[in-house]
Formats: structure tokens, C-alpha cells, sequence
């Protein structure tokens, strides 16, 4: 069977910070055999000494795969479960009750596949990412290669120390949108709950209600002045930003929303093979078929 697999794109800014003054400023001729060497040290390591967890979330990650391609492409795979998620099983055909078939730890793996490539000439790395609902985001993979990549770097005595930060790459210009669009009357934001400390949020942490909440910024009255594109500038640049954890953006002119990041992101879809027993991704074709979707688009 076949599925239709929506990806997304975003740029992964490295960022380079030397151990000692002394030391030349660090370059991405630098980074890139550390990357590698890095990756294949992880991939030795056991499933234990893989994984980070991330309890607010009741989620575990790792990365099961890592594949130096030629000129500088990378297909990695990462896999995440989420536990503590237990509910009464029933059989579709029969409609029999099998009861609670996990234990308070037990959760079903996910796999998300990732596919990074560096131009030459260029300071920042492009990343395909498979959109899996049930697996994780492009701010804990992040996350993830920071830890891992420090850890590796600490073992080995190296001179450097590395971290990504992400910015998805837009499909049309929303800036340039927003400078030709006037009197934005509302300015929602999408942000995960965890990132935020309000008593009204007491209450949330449950299976039942999104990771995300909505903060809506009206126009204080009909004769005050509109919401300014300095401000909406502002949010907008905290997209994508892993201490923020801002989601989306939308904006409103009346009862129009007029700009949603969700809609400016490139996304693109690619038609995948599946596992005949769980109905996944095959991971062959999908990386085969993302190597030559970025081959298309010539993305940098």
C-alpha cells in the first residue's frame, strides 16, 4: 500500500562556540566531520544511552538511524514513544473489550525521518522533515542533537561545541505580506501549554486536551489604534524558537484572518510505500524519494 506523506522544510543555523579564547573562530568545515563522527559514535551506543527523555511530555526519543550519503546529504531516523497513555482496547470487528493492554510505561514506537543536506558555501543546513503526528517535532530533535552532540564533544576532548537552532523555511513571503496588509484587529498565538506558568492552566495537564493553547491579542476598542506590525514582527520571530515554543501566528483584519504561518510554510507531499504490518512509512523509499523531491526543488 501507498501513503501520502506530507513534508515540511526548514533551515538548521548552526551555531559554534570555542572552548578557549585562544582559539580560531570555528567554521562549518569544522562541524561537518565532528558531525559525522558523532552520529556514528550514537549509533553504536545501546538503546539506553541513546535515548533523552522528556517527562512533562511523557515522551522518550532516540536515534535509531544515521546514513552519510555523498556530498554532504544525511538521512537520520528518529524513533519516540509516548507512555503513560493507557485506555480500555476493543476489537473493531467484534466489538469485545480486551481491556488495558499497556503498563504505565509501555507506549507504541514512532518513527519520524529527517533528511539534512549542507551546500557548499552556505551557513546554514537544509532539513526535510517527515510530519508524523503521533512522533515529535522539528524543536526536540533539536534539542536532542544539542545534548548528543555536547556529550560527544565533552568525551572527546574537542575544541568546539555545537548547536542548531531552526527556522522553517516559508512558502511565500509573510513579512512581505504583512508590510502591504493594514489595521490588523487580532493577533492570535499558538504556543505549547508546557512553556507557559498560568493557574488557569492547573487543570490542563490531561490526555483529553491539546499540547497547545491559543493567546489572542485584541484591539483594545473600536477608536483605539490597530495592532502594530512591529509587534507582529516581533512574535513572528519567536516561531520556531526553542525556549519560546511559539507554534503559529495568525493575524486578523475584522473577521478575516489575512496571514497564518501555518499556511505560509513549504510543505510538500510525497507518495510512500508502507509496512504490510503496522501500516508505517517504509523508511528505503521514503528517504529515496525524498533525495530526489530535494533534488527537484534545488532548495538552499
Amino acid at each position: 500500500m501507498n501513503k501520502n506523506v506530507s513534508v515540511g522544510f526548514y533551515y538548521l543555523n548552526l551555531t559554534i562556540t570555542a572552548t578557549s579564547p585562544d582559539l580560531p573562530e570555528g567554521t562549518i568545515e569544522d562541524f561537518i566531520p565532528f558531525f559525522v563522527d558523532a552520529m556514528n559514535n550514537l549509533s553504536n551506543q545501546t538503546l539506553v544511552e541513546r535515548r533523552i527523555e522528556y517527562p512533562n511530555k511523557n515522551k522518550t526519543l532516540w536515534m535509531d538511524s544515521f546514513e552519510a550519503l555523498d556530498n554532504r546529504n544525511y538521512n537520520i531516523i528518529f524513533k519516540s514513544l509516548k507512555y503513560n497513555y493507557r485506555r480500555n482496547v476493543r476489537n473493531n470487528s467484534t466489538m469485545d473489550n480486551l481491556g488495558i493492554l499497556k503498563g504505565e510505561f509501555d507506549g507504541d514506537e514512532e518513527r519520524t525521518h529527517l533528511c539534512i543536506r549542507h551546500n557548499k558555501g552556505c551557513n546554514t543546513f537544509l532539513c526535510m522533515f517527515e510530519k508524523n503526528y503521533n512522533g515529535i517535532g522539528i524543536s526536540q530533535i533539536v534539542n536532542y542533537l544539542y545534548h548528543k552532540m555536547k556529550n560527544f564533544a565533552d568525551i572527546s576532548n574537542h575544541e568546539y561545541r555545537y548547536s542548531f537552532s531552526s527556522d522553517f523555511i516559508p512558502d511565500e513571503g509573510f513579512l512581505a505580506k504583512l508590510n502591504i496588509a493594514k489595521k490588523f484587529t487580532l493577533l492570535k498565538l499558538t504556543v505549547e501549554r508546557n512553556s507557559l506558568d498560568d493557574k488557569y492552566l492547573q487543570f490542563a495537564d490531561r490526555d483529553d486536551m491539546s499540547e497547545y493553547v491559543d493567546i489572542i491579542f485584541k484591539r483594545k476598542g473600536r477608536k483605539s489604534p490597530y495592532i502594530s506590525k512591529d509587534a507582529i514582527k516581533r512574535y513572528y520571530n519567536l516561531i520556531d524558537n526553542n525556549e519560546n515554543e511559539v507554534k503559529r501566528l495568525c493575524v486578523k483584519s475584522g473577521g478575516d484572518t489575512i496571514l497564518d504561518t501555518e499556511q505560509l510554510k513549504k510543505k510538500e507531499k510525497i507518495i510512500v510505500e508502507t509496512t504490510s504490518d503496522t501500516n508505517e512509512v517504509d523508511s528505503a523509499d521514503f528517504f529515496q524519494k525524498a533525495q530526489q523531491l530535494l533534488e527537484q526543488l534545488k532548495l538552499e
